[in-house]
């Protein structure tokens, strides 16, 4: 079970939608998320030498490597995942563990990056710890590879409204 922190032991503001179980939201015309729905999704993709990972231990980066975990069979490129441990939060020790040990359990092989936030002039702490954390993914992803990430409505939601806050224009909202 991943570490507890504040914010995870909060409810989802998200309404639950119709059929759908306790907790769970589905957006109009949207498919549920399986191991073969993300099949799927990787057949229609030039085929990389291997997949990445950028797995931060929540819930939308477990379930990823659960699902890509289950299709390794089917699709046999190597799996590998890559956490970045900025060390903001107090708990971010036991993240990079709890990281380590379902990658274990999984038989995929995991690179914990330690990453020290360095702001540049005006930059949020958010938007330099982004900055990083996508520079230390890039150095560790080669061309021939495809590095993928998860990401929930809420991460969605708050990128648009860090991209807002930072002045970004009609281009960088709909990024």
């Amino acid at each position: 079970m991943p570490p507890q922190t504040k914010e995870a032991s909060q409810p989802s503001p998200l309404p639950r939608g119709e059929g759908q179980g306790e907790g769970e939201f589905m957006p109009p015309g949207s498919t549920p998320f399986t191991p073969d729905a993300l099949a799927d999704s990787l057949a229609r993709l030039p085929r990389p030498r291997a997949w990445r990972i950028a797995l931060s231990g929540g819930a939308d980066s477990v379930a990823l490597l659960h699902a890509l975990a289950a299709i390794r069979r089917r699709q046999p490129i190597p799996v590998s995942a890559l956490h970045v441990d900025h060390g903001l939060h107090e708990a971010s020790a036991d993240w990079a563990k709890f990281c380590a040990e379902l990658c274990k359990a999984l038989n995929i092989t995991l690179k914990t990056l330690r990453l020290q936030i360095d702001r540049r002039p005006g930059e949020s702490l958010e938007m330099a710890a982004r900055r990083l954390r996508y520079q230390a993914l890039a150095r560790y992803i080669d061309d021939d590879e495809a590095l993928l990430t998860a990401h929930h409505l809420d991460d969605q939601a708050e990128t648009f409204l860090l991209n807002l806050m930072n002045g970004a224009g009609v281009g960088g909202l709909a990024a």
